[in-house]
């Protein structure tokens, strides 16, 4: 009998901590993590540094999904065409191929359990979309 309190006891502790730990959310009005729905391509890429430090926890690291291209392929030592994480550093000045995508992927420790995305339309911010799981659901 105390085995079975103890095995519902771990079960509900589990089920609570999978339930709060698991979050989508999605803001498409106001400011959160230091960016404002609304602003230009510019001026997030700027502000990227905070935004990713405020969003990740310490000892994260942040991620981009990149494809290998042919002028890649050696210095990456990977086929063309594989995506591949890395590790950006975001420098200013730089970025312009990043850009031009209106879908900026970020993932923490290089898991798609814990996705951050950068949404945009006619050069403005128009969405910050966070998924956040405990583990891969199907």
């Amino acid at each position: 009998m105390k085995a079975l309190k103890l095995f519902i006891f771990f079960l509900i502790a589990l089920i609570l901590i999978a339930v709060f730990y698991y979050g989508e959310k999605s803001i498409t009005k106001g400011e959160k993590y230091g960016i404002t729905i609304g602003d230009s391509k510019d001026k997030v890429y700027s502000e990227l540094s905070g935004f990713l430090s405020r969003v990740k926890s310490a000892g994260d690291k942040v991620f981009i999904r990149i494809k290998v291209t042919e002028a890649s392929t050696k210095l990456l030592a990977t086929d063309t065409g594989f995506d591949i994480f890395v590790e950006p550093y975001f420098h200013i000045g730089s970025g312009e191929e990043f850009k031009q995508s209106d879908r900026w992927v970020f993932y923490l420790n290089a898991s798609s359990l814990d996705v951050v995305e950068l949404r945009f339309e006619s050069e403005k911010l128009t969405e910050i979309y966070r998924n956040k799981r405990l583990i891969e659901l199907p």
